[in-house]
C-alpha cells in the first residue's frame, strides 16, 4: 500500500486506473480517494498528451473550426483545424463558449477536449504548461496542488470538473503540506459532496486535514450516515480523517473498534487497514513507527490481514516484523492469493537487506 512515494498496489481495488500515455507517478494518488477522479482522462491528463492545444470557434461545418488562440504548442497552418468524424462532440456547441481541441503527440490525430466560457486565458496557459505526474518533484507536487486550490471560487463546469479531478489524483502527504489553503468553507460549497456523493471522499480526507469546527461537523454526520450502510465507499477516507484528527493518542481505540472488533466485515477491517497505510506512509500526525506497533497487534490477532500489513512493510523497507509475517506464512493462516503477496513483500525486504549488506565498505 503507497501514497506518497511509489504506486500503491492495493490501488486497482479503489477503482484506481493508471490512464494510457500517464507514467506511474513518483507520488501516487491517495489510494483512499483515486475513485473520485474517475476512470477517463481528466482535462489535464489529455492536454498532457497533447502537443498542440487550442480555443477555436464552431464554423457551419461541424467539423471544421476557426483557431481563436493557442494554449500549448503553435497553432495549425492556415487556422483551421478539421475533427475526425469519430471526434465530433455530441449534441450542438453553444455559441457563447470556446471549443477546447487538442492534437494527441502520438497520433497526431485532433481530439474535441470540452468547453470554456471567455475568460480564462491564463488558467489555460496554466494548464499547457503542466507536466506528467512522472516528473514531478514534492514541491512540483504542492505547487500544482495550490494552483487548483486557488480556483475553488469558480463557477465554470470545466474548471470545477479539472479541480476535483486533479486533487483525487493528489498524494495524501501532498494534501497535508496544502493544510493552510484548505478553505472548508468553500470546499464545501464548490465541491458540494451532498449533490455529489462521489466527492465525499475527497471531502473528507481534506476537511480531515484542515479541521475546524465545520469539518468536524460535517465529518460527524457523513461518518453517522456511513454507518447505516452495509459498504460506504468513503469509508476509508473518513477513517483516515479521524486519524489525522485523533492522532497517535487514538490508536488504540482505533484498533480496537476498526479492527479487532469481532462484528466487522473483512471489506471494514481492510478499509481501516488502508487508512493506516495512508497515514504511515505520509509519516504526518501520525509517525511511521506507531503504525508498524499496530501492524504487530494486527498479525497476533488478526493473521488473515497479513498480507496487506505485508505490502506496506515491504514499500517502507521495514524489517522488524519479518519474524511475525513469516510466522503468518509458516502457520498457513492467509489464503493461496495471501501467501503469494507475503512471501513476494518477504523476499523484497530480505532483498533489500541484502544489497544493503553487500553495498557496507569491507571491515578494516
Amino acid at each position: 500500500m503507497r501514497c506518497g512515494s511509489r504506486l500503491f498496489p492495493w490501488a486497482v481495488v479503489w477503482g484506481l486506473l493508471i490512464a494510457p500515455g500517464e507514467c506511474l507517478p513518483p507520488a501516487a494518488a491517495c489510494p483512499a480517494c483515486v475513485g473520485t477522479a474517475g476512470p477517463e482522462l481528466s482535462f489535464v491528463q489529455q492536454v498532457v498528451n497533447c502537443d498542440i492545444a487550442v480555443c477555436a470557434l464552431p464554423t457551419e461545418d461541424r467539423r471544421r473550426f476557426a483557431l481563436h488562440s493557442c494554449f500549448k504548442g503553435a497553432g495549425p497552418p492556415g487556422g483551421e483545424i478539421v475533427l475526425p468524424v469519430a471526434e465530433l462532440p455530441q449534441g450542438r456547441l453553444p455559441r457563447d463558449r470556446q471549443v477546447l481541441l487538442g492534437r494527441e503527440a502520438l497520433t497526431q490525430r485532433w481530439k474535441f477536449l470540452g468547453t470554456v466560457a471567455a475568460g480564462h486565458a491564463e488558467w489555460l496557459l496554466a494548464i499547457g504548461k503542466m507536466q506528467r505526474t512522472a516528473a514531478l518533484s514534492a514541491a512540483d507536487w504542492t505547487e500544482r496542488s495550490r494552483f487548483f486550490l486557488g480556483t475553488l471560487a469558480t463557477d465554470e463546469p470545466l474548471i470545477r470538473d479539472t479541480l476535483v479531478r486533479e486533487l483525487s489524483r493528489t498524494p495524501y502527504a501532498v494534501m497535508r503540506a496544502c493544510r493552510a489553503d484548505l478553505d472548508v468553507d468553500r470546499l464545501l460549497q464548490t465541491l458540494d459532496p451532498d449533490k455529489f456523493p462521489e466527492r465525499r471522499a475527497l471531502v473528507a480526507l481534506l476537511l480531515g486535514i484542515a479541521g475546524g469546527p465545520t469539518a468536524e461537523t460535517w465529518l460527524a454526520k457523513v461518518r453517522s450516515e456511513a454507518a447505516g450502510r452495509r459498504e460506504d465507499p468513503a469509508r476509508a477516507a473518513l477513517l483516515v480523517a479521524q486519524l489525522e484528527q485523533a492522532g497517535v493518542a487514538g490508536l488504540p481505540g482505533f484498533l480496537r473498534s476498526e479492527i479487532l472488533e469481532v462484528s466487522l466485515r473483512e471489506s471494514e477491517r481492510r478499509a481501516a487497514l488502508l487508512a493506516l497505510s495512508v497515514q504511515g506512509t505520509a509519516e504526518g500526525v501520525i509517525p511511521r513507527p506507531a503504525v508498524v506497533a499496530v501492524y504487530e497487534r494486527i498479525l497476533e490477532q488478526r493473521p488473515e490481514l497479513a498480507d496487506m500489513v505485508a505490502t506496506d512493510l515491504a514499500d517502507w523497507n521495514e524489517a522488524s516484523l519479518v519474524g511475525p509475517l513469516q510466522r503468518v506464512l509458516d502457520a498457513g493462516a492467509a489464503t493461496d492469493g495471501a501467501r503469494e503477496r507475503i512471501a513476494r513483500a518477504l523476499e523484497v525486504i530480505h532483498s533489500r537487506r541484502q544489497s544493503s549488506e553487500n553495498d557496507r565498505p569491507p571491515a578494516k
